[in-house]
């Protein structure tokens, strides 16, 4: 039996003028067990050029940038990493890069459920040639929903004040990563 199975592809769109960068989901049927697929946020969100820090550095890393973490955290979980992404200077002309650089907060619980929170200031918006987009509001802004139940994987994005966050959710009610998004001012 063919059941098609999900995988997160980050799709970095990336035009210097408006420095945007898209997150995207496609499909990939090239495994035939769908349950031997599981998204996690630190799978669609790490790669080569982030650099581990203290949450307690982001101040100096991004010092344009408000960043808060959020008030609420679901029973059980804790802040576990932080990371920093600045990409390579060749990438953007250097009024961009600014705008591209980014820090992630990684929360489990040890067991199946995690979120990974990212901030940066260049415009973030969530694509998919598979799911709908549901439009919500965290505290008065607008925001985009992306929920994969069979993977009970949740992706939220908004901009307030200049920053774009987003929150990637795994094993988490929605009703939950909601309310970790609304508590983030």
């Amino acid at each position: 039996m063919n059941k098609k199975i999900l995988a997160a592809l980050l799709v970095l769109s990336i035009s210097v003028l408006s420095t945007s960068i898209v997150f995207a989901f496609q499909e990939d049927s090239s495994n035939e067990d769908a349950s031997a697929s599981k998204i996690t946020p630190t799978e669609v969100v790490s790669n080569e050029l982030d650099q581990k820090i203290d949450s307690s550095d982001v101040k100096n890393l991004m010092p344009n940038v408000s960043i808060n973490q959020p008030k609420f955290i679901p029973e059980g979980m804790e802040l576990k990493e932080s990371f920093y992404n600045e990409p390579p200077s060749t990438f953007a002309n250097s009024s961009s890069i600014d705008k591209l650089k980014e820090v992630k907060f990684y929360y489990s619980n040890n067991n199946e459920q995690s979120f990974t929170y990212v901030v940066k200031e260049a415009d973030v918006s969530i694509a998919s040639n598979i799911y709908q987009l549901e439009s919500i509001k965290i505290n008065d802004v607008e925001g985009e929903l992306l929920e994969i139940p069979e993977k009970k994987f949740i992706v939220i994005s908004f901009r307030d004040n200049e920053v774009s966050h987003r929150i990637e959710a795994q094993g988490i009610e929605k009703d939950a990563v909601l309310k970790i998004a609304e508590s983030i001012n």
